[in-house]
């Protein structure tokens, strides 16, 4: 079904995936694959599946990939601070997951505690060399968060802190060919663009 709605078929692939929800309903796979395709358009919907999917799968890794996408489709449905509890409770278990730390931070600010969320990333990076895998991840969060907050130093340090600790970091690489083409830099821009088109040609963030 994600295949089908990768290659433009969406409409088909929820077909598909509405009829094995209702052929397995205890399945929580189907209404977690569905949430995934509907978190931007119907976020409601994907919200709903989730927590339908949160509360019949006991397995954790399951449980835990539920819980950071339920942070997303939760903040654009307007129950951000319902997905911040989730995800707290889950950041609690899972102290040293960077990507529920990201989610739990992300959600944070959606709900409006763009202080709880600094704080979030701020104790994760405390003391964290920046070449350690995942500190480029925890710094680009914090850039972008900088950037929503109208902060464009501070995001510009903490991008380049992470490109400085990983240049081969995607995310790094994508955030600051943004900053030198608003800047102006065009030469800066295509260095950085080749380099990430290197490292992730297909990857949406490279491509739009």
């Amino acid at each position: 079904a994600e295949e089908m709605a990768a290659s433009g078929q969406l409409r088909a692939g929820l077909d598909r995936l509405a009829a094995l929800i209702a052929a397995v309903p205890r399945d929580p796979v189907p209404r977690i694959a569905r949430a995934r395709l509907l978190v931007i358009k119907r976020p409601r919907t994907a919200a709903d599946d989730l927590e339908a999917a949160l509360a019949l799968s006991p397995d954790p890794a399951t449980r835990r990939d539920a819980t950071i996408l339920y942070g997303a489709a939760a903040a654009r449905a307007g129950r951000a601070a319902a997905g911040v509890g989730r995800l707290t409770v889950l950041a609690t278990a899972l102290k040293h997951d960077l990507d529920v730390t990201i989610a739990l931070a992300e959600a944070q600010a959606a709900a409006g505690d763009v202080a709880a969320s600094f704080a979030t990333l701020a104790h994760a990076l405390a003391g964290r060399d920046p070449r350690r895998p995942g500190s480029a991840d925890l710094l680009i969060a914090w850039a972008q968060l900088s950037l929503r907050r109208g902060d464009r130093a501070a995001a510009i340090a903490h991008a380049q802190r992470a490109h400085a600790g990983d240049a081969n970091h995607l995310g790094a690489l994508v955030f600051l060919v943004e900053i030198a083409l608003e800047d102006g830099r065009a030469d800066d821009a295509a260095s950085l663009l080749a380099r990430a088109q290197l490292l992730g040609p297909r990857d949406p963030r490279v491509l739009y």
